[in-house]
């Protein structure tokens, strides 16, 4: 089994602590291939690959963050030739522990996945996102249930066939809702919301309390400093229990 793990990245002041936080504590999986993606304007050609690191052409923003998913499948399927049973998209913010991510994802069906660590079932207003009177109204957003952009996993049938569909997709809302929204309007056998998907913590940090069985882990504060230091503790916790 193969996992392709796409991991929305920008070049800020505490992104880039982030990542180096990421890159020094991560496990090596032999089946599991991360990638960080971002766009780059200054870019000549319309990829780079760097190491762990895909530069896209284009600018960086919350709004063109589906189609850097779209592009960052299409470099690794069409471009590279490659396949993999499960595509997670998710980001800098998030810390997972790949061992149990993978043995998760060995034992369930390897169609017809759409799941993920968070569950929404859309009811608000975001103006920021264009989550707008208008656009649940134009789309029928009202209800829709989808996964956080924090942890999306798509099973190989649904990201090819997202990616030959692609066309089909509503950019002008943010991307998780509007992969939640393309796959319960063309894949509804893999609409189903899984009770038993990967455990989603919010940790307690006043009183340290951990779930150790958590797949991933989510942080996002207000505070940048208070980011990376919850990611150094995350992290010691892993790989103090990633083996056990």
């Amino acid at each position: 089994m193969n996992i392709l793990v796409l991991c929305i990245f920008d070049n800020t002041e505490r992104n880039i602590q982030l990542l180096d936080i990421h890159r020094r504590n991560q496990q090596t999986i032999h089946n599991i291939e991360l990638v960080y993606i971002m766009f780059d304007e200054s870019l000549d050609e319309e990829y780079k690959l760097v190491d762990d690191m895909l530069l896209i052409q284009g600018k960086e923003h919350y709004m063109n963050i589906l189609d850097k998913t779209i592009q960052s499948l299409e470099y690794f399927i069409n471009r590279l030739g490659k396949q993999y049973d499960f595509m997670v998209r998710t980001n800098i913010s998030t810390a997972f522990n790949y061992r149990l991510l993978n043995e998760y994802l060995m034992n369930i069906p390897k169609q017809h996945i759409y799941i993920g660590g968070v569950f929404f079932k859309l009811t608000w207003i975001d103006e920021k996102f264009n989550i707008t009177e208008k656009t649940k109204q134009q789309y029928n957003l009202d209800g829709l249930c989808f996964f956080q952009g924090t942890c999306i996993i798509l099973s190989r049938d649904v990201y090819t066939y997202l990616l030959q569909n692609k066309h089909k997709l509503v950019y002008e809302i943010i991307d998780d809702v509007a992969i939640g929204l393309f796959i319960r309007t063309y894949l509804p056998k893999a609409y189903l919301i899984f009770t038993d998907r990967p455990t989603f913590i919010s940790i307690d940090y006043h009183n340290k309390y951990y779930n150790v069985d958590s797949v991933l882990f989510r942080h996002k504060t207000l505070n940048d400093v208070t980011d990376i230091e919850y990611m150094k503790k995350t992290y010691k916790v892993i790989n103090a229990f990633s083996y056990i």
